[in-house]
């Protein structure tokens, strides 16, 4: 008895799902970069303080620290949603124009589909 099973999805959804594994790459390569260079940059700096330097801009980092206060649960929550929001939605219309981009790649090179169906 044969016990091999083959699950079948649809081009466009193929398409779709290495559009998103692009996105993560590119985007990931994009943050990873930045945030190398800012810690690099801040390790700099950190390099470079000296206490006396730290000490006169003292009461300048602390007004930096209290200035904006507290955020309160309720604002910090909805804020957060909304960014992820916007993160995760820019993320999908990322993974969904690599996904169509694939899919005209793959059908420029493909002879068998002329007849334009996605499956």
């Amino acid at each position: 008895m044969d016990k091999r099973v083959t699950i079948t999805i649809p081009r466009a959804t193929r398409n779709i799902a290495f559009g998103k594994i692009l996105a993560v790459l590119i985007s990931g390569c994009l943050f990873g970069y930045w945030f190398s260079l800012n810690s690099a940059a801040d390790f700099h700096k950190g390099q470079k303080l000296t206490l006396k330097e730290y000490s006169a801009n003292y009461e300048r980092y602390k007004a930096n620290l209290l200035s904006p206060g507290p955020i309160p649960i309720v604002g910090g929550i909805f804020a957060m949603i909304l960014v992820l929001a916007v993160f995760f939605g820019l993320y999908e219309l990322l993974g969904f124009l690599l996904g169509l981009m694939i899919g005209k790649l793959i059908n420029v090179n493909d002879p068998k589909s002329e007849s334009g169906s996605d499956n």
